[in-house]
């Protein structure tokens, strides 16, 4: 076949992909490979589309062999570093990135992706450094400007998390997640009416996006206004019935409102859907710490330390027990170990 037959061939490949038909793009590449059997572009691909499929193994196999055809093809050390970041392999994964970026300096995407990989390692600083470079090769880089705002914002360092997501808006305005993640910067530094305007714009944007009427819900809750609060998170719920933090959140309030009845159904909810969530235990133990049912908070305390036996809210929250029902001891121990 000539040269313009064989970028036909490739172009409907990559049309397939692009359309969602990945198992049949898959199986068109795998039978060109046998046509052509040197060409790195088709293991490449074939890599790529295994990850779309969650064969991330598979994946590394391909890549593994169009480098074999092809070892100065930098977008497949790139390809293979983010494979082997899924398969929790991070150290494996920097070092072909590394690879990509040794062979094609001027990589944005390779230093970005290094930067993902630090900040999963919580190489916080050298995170930064690659986002930065990435910026400094592609200005326009909006996923770089977002990751740096993530990172600043882990690192509790607003003014330039903000600066960030603000450069990344500049890019991208209509961009949700990017809007999200500002939103949470401001939520955490405490603006919560700036944050609250920004998660209102991105319902605006997006009506189903649950996890910012989530966030809504809690800035209601940190300002006190609990109807509005409940009513953002019902309508999270609502969207996604099996959304935990929401219907956590909606305990949260009906707590505070000394609703304990409706609060423990909440927390029960929760521990349907996760038998392991420490913080449902928590919460349940306490609302029946604060309705006075201390048979039933003792219950669920221990079946939380079951889970987790140094997890500091719920010995708290056994300390308080120990109080109310004046065993002293028991309190004089347990304060020993918190």
């Amino acid at each position: 076949m000539n040269q313009s037959v064989k970028d036909q061939k490739i172009n409907n490949l990559i049309a397939l992909y692009s359309q969602g038909e990945i198992t049949r793009a898959i199986s068109e590449a795998q039978k060109l490979t046998k046509v052509y059997k040197k060409e790195p572009f088709l293991f490449n691909f074939l890599g790529v589309a295994s990850v779309g499929i969650g064969s991330i193994d598979t994946a590394v196999k391909y890549y593994k062999e169009a480098l074999s055809l092809n070892p100065q093809y930098y977008e497949v050390y790139n390809n293979i570093g983010l494979a082997y970041n899924d398969l929790k392999k991070p150290n494996v994964a920097i070092k072909y990135l590394n690879k990509a970026i040794q062979i094609f300096p001027d990589y944005a995407e390779a230093y970005n992706n290094i930067g993902n990989t630090q900040k999963e390692l919580g190489n916080t600083s050298e995170a930064v450094e690659n986002y930065k470079k990435a910026i400094s090769i592609n200005p326009n880089y909006v996923d770089a400007y977002t990751n740096l705002g993530i990172v600043h914002s882990v690192l509790d360092e607003f003014d330039e998390a903000e600066k960030a997501f603000k450069k990344a808006l500049g890019l991208d305005r209509k961009n949700v997640n990017i809007l999200f993640n500002y939103a949470n910067c401001l939520f955490d530094s405490e603006s919560t009416d700036l944050a609250l305007n920004v998660y209102r714009e991105i319902t605006a944007i997006e009506p189903n996006f649950y996890f910012a009427y989530n966030k809504i819900g809690l800035c209601y809750l940190r300002i006190g206004k609990f109807e509005e609060g409940k009513k953002n998170l019902e309508y999270a719920i609502k969207i996604n019935p099996k959304y935990i933090e929401a219907i956590n959140n909606l305990g949260l309030i009906f707590q505070r409102e000394k609703d304990y009845l409706s609060a423990i159904k909440q927390y029960e909810t929760v521990l349907q859907f996760n038998k392991d969530s420490l913080e449902a235990y928590n919460n349940l133990s306490k609302a029946y710490l604060d309705s006075g049912k201390l048979g039933k908070a003792k219950e669920v305390i221990e079946k939380g330390l079951q889970k987790d036996e140094k997890n500091i809210p719920l010995l708290s929250n056994l300390l308080d027990l120990y109080l109310i029902n004046r065993e002293l001891n028991k309190a004089e121990d347990l304060c020993k170990i918190l």
